[in-house]
């Protein structure tokens, strides 16, 4: 096939263009299996409840997959030099949270809030050496093993927490 004709380019732009709309369907495929899954985003604020205005730090979980997750830990956490401490929902006195019990299972487009108080986060924070500066932010982990924390943008500081109780 010293001399290719006409057919021979037409036969290989077919075939290139074949590949490329594959390629492009193997992309979307993955995206759609990638976006399919279970998605969760965090957040942590302060909230008041009750008439007495007593100050809580609130966790929320929103499932913004397509797939159900479970929430097995929730807490506060901060970060202590290259070390992150984390304040877990479960290991909190009576009285000091407020939330669903956990393994907690979040359907697909649900969230779940959880409460903790401020004085016992500042209070594991001190106890470990969190500078007062430190910013606590919201952590969920998932029965995946996967954690997730909330954005930092929003996070209060320990001395914050400190002043508020």
């Amino acid at each position: 096939m010293d001399d290719p004709t006409a057919l021979d380019y037409w036969t290989l732009a077919i075939a290139v263009l074949g590949a490329l709309t594959g390629l492009a369907a193997l992309g979307a495929q993955v995206w759609s299996f990638v976006l399919s899954g279970p998605r969760v985003r965090v957040g942590l604020t302060r909230a008041v409840l009750g008439s007495d205005g007593s100050e809580w730090l609130s966790v929320e979980s929103a499932n913004i997959g397509r797939l159900p997750v479970t929430v097995v830990d929730v807490g506060a956490t901060f970060r202590v030099g290259r070390k992150r401490w984390n304040v877990p929902f479960i290991g909190l006195p009576h009285g000091a949270s407020i939330g669903r019990e956990l393994a907690h299972r979040l359907p697909d487009a649900e969230s779940e809030t959880w409460l903790l108080r401020p004085a016992n986060v500042a209070a594991v924070a001190a106890k470990n050496g969190a500078p007062r500066d430190a910013r606590i932010r919201g952590y969920v982990r998932l029965a995946t093993g996967r954690t997730l924390r909330s954005r930092r943008r929003n996070a209060p500081r320990l001395v914050e927490l400190a002043q508020r109780d």
